[in-house]
Order: C-alpha cells, then sequence, then structure tokens
C-alpha cells in the first residue's frame, strides 16, 4: 500500500505502471491533451483576448495520438479497483477514437456527461456551430464489478430530483483562471468527485495540469494521487492550489457549505 497524496512530476504511462500503485484507485478523472493545438479550431477567447492553443504536449499524429491514448487507459485500467470509475473529459475531436479503445482494454462504458457551456466563446470562422459542449466518458473496470454511484448526491445538484446527464456549468472565469489552457472548473470536479467516489477513497488525476482535480478532492475528504509531465510549467501552480481550503467561486464554497455531510462526511 501505498501514501496518498502525492504529485509525481513524471509521465503517467510510466508512473501508473507501478506495481505499488495497482489496484488502489477508487476514480481516475483524466483530462488528457485534446490534440488541437496549432489548429484553426483551436481559436479560444479569454478574457478579453483572442488566443489560440499552441503547446508541444498537444501536438500529435493520428496514429501517435491513439497509441498514447492506448497506453495511458491500459496504465488507468490496471491502478483501478475492481469497479473503479474513470472518466474522461473530452470533445467530439476524439471522444469516439478514446471510448472505442477504452472499450477494447476492457472498460465497461457506463454512459456520458455533456458538460453544457453557457459562456462559451463565439465562433469566429462562420463556417461551423458555436462549440458550446465537451464531453465526459463515464467508464468502470469489471462488468460484474460495484461501482459508485451516490445517487442522493447526484440528486443535490438538481434541487432533490433525478440528476440528467446534461450539465450546465460555466466555464472558469476570470476569479477562478490560473493561466492554464485546458483548466477545468471546480463546479464541474465536485459533481464528479462527490457523485462517483466516496470520503477516504483515492482520486487520481494522470493529467493534473492546473490541480483542479487534486484540490476538489482535498476539499471533499478524499486522498488524492496526480501526475504532471510538465514540472517547469505548473508545479507552482499546482501547490498553490494544493494550500487552498476552499472553492473559489462563493456559489461553489455556498452550495458546499450547505451540504457539506453528504458530499465531504464533515460538518
Amino acid at each position: 500500500m501505498f501514501l496518498p497524496n502525492c504529485v509525481f512530476y513524471s509521465d503517467c504511462i510510466e508512473g501508473l505502471s507501478r506495481e505499488k500503485f495497482r489496484g488502489q484507485i477508487s476514480l481516475i478523472f483524466a483530462d488528457p491533451p485534446y490534440n488541437v493545438s496549432g489548429k484553426t479550431l483551436a481559436n479560444i477567447f479569454e478574457h478579453g483576448a483572442w488566443e489560440k492553443i499552441n503547446a508541444t504536449w498537444d501536438q500529435k499524429t493520428p496514429q501517435e495520438y491513439e497509441e498514447f491514448t492506448r497506453k495511458w487507459l491500459s496504465a488507468a485500467y490496471g491502478v483501478l479497483q475492481d469497479g473503479g470509475t474513470l472518466f474522461v473529459s473530452t470533445s467530439y475531436h476524439n471522444a469516439f477514437v478514446i471510448g472505442y479503445l477504452a472499450q477494447q482494454l476492457d472498460f465497461v462504458m457506463r454512459g456520458d456527461v455533456i458538460w453544457y457551456k453557457r459562456t462559451a466563446v463565439p465562433n469566429v470562422t462562420r463556417k461551423t456551430y458555436r462549440h458550446s459542449s465537451e464531453i465526459l466518458l463515464w467508464l468502470t473496470k469489471g462488468a460484474g464489478a460495484k461501482y459508485t454511484f451516490n445517487y442522493e448526491v447526484a440528486k443535490l445538484f438538481n434541487s432533490g430530483k433525478q440528476l440528467r446527464n446534461v450539465w450546465d456549468i460555466l466555464k472558469v472565469g476570470q476569479k477562478e483562471s490560473v493561466a492554464h489552457p485546458a483548466q477545468k472548473p471546480e463546479e464541474l470536479l465536485l459533481r464528479v468527485i462527490a457523485i462517483h467516489s466516496n470520503p477516504g477513497d483515492i482520486v487520481c488525476d494522470p493529467f493534473a495540469g492546473s490541480g483542479t482535480t487534486l484540490k476538489v478532492a482535498k476539499i471533499l475528504g478524499r486522498h488524492y494521487l496526480g501526475f504532471e509531465i510538465n514540472e517547469r510549467e505548473f508545479q507552482d501552480m499546482i501547490s498553490t492550489r494544493l494550500q487552498e481550503t476552499c472553492f473559489t467561486v462563493d456559489r461553489v464554497q455556498a452550495f458546499f457549505e450547505s451540504h457539506a455531510t453528504e458530499l465531504s462526511g464533515t460538518r
């Protein structure tokens, strides 16, 4: 058994392959590179200026991306407990490839969540729709294994009614932004972690990036394990966020405080 609450600044494929992690993880939230850097449709509007994602870690050929995806999915499968959950954040570019490869590796496709971004940026090309959603693939390990789905917790996010799989969550705003090109909102991770894990479980993020998953896991009373290959770019960012004890957006923090017992097992 390893000691959780660690961040390793190394390749997640190599890191997750270590024997000490095998079968230890309850929930993985993976936000792998979308492989869209340098492409026309990667333009984003961020706080008043048009930018283009252009990161070296986000540029692979289709063949390279498929092989990369197969390797990290295989490593993720190995560290999950039987019944463990994998959530993959992706887009239309790669959702079908990831879903297909995951099922080849014996993951069970349980469903998906559509993250509706009401504040999505306009499309300036006038050649396609305004892209206002991202896809979360929900997979588990073991066809017959019991997996975690906290139904009553899920209802908290919809005023006590059954939660739908379309989540209307604002994209990261100025107050929450830490200048990471693929930062996910804390509110999104609050839902995933609270619904699909329990206090004391180990939550892993193999592409830790801005540290959102690790921060939210810690606030919710889960242990965390992170991997991030770009130490120079993101170590200080992750370290700072792990010291934070509250959700950044006041509305999200107020929701957490009003349901702390159900969400984190604390009062």
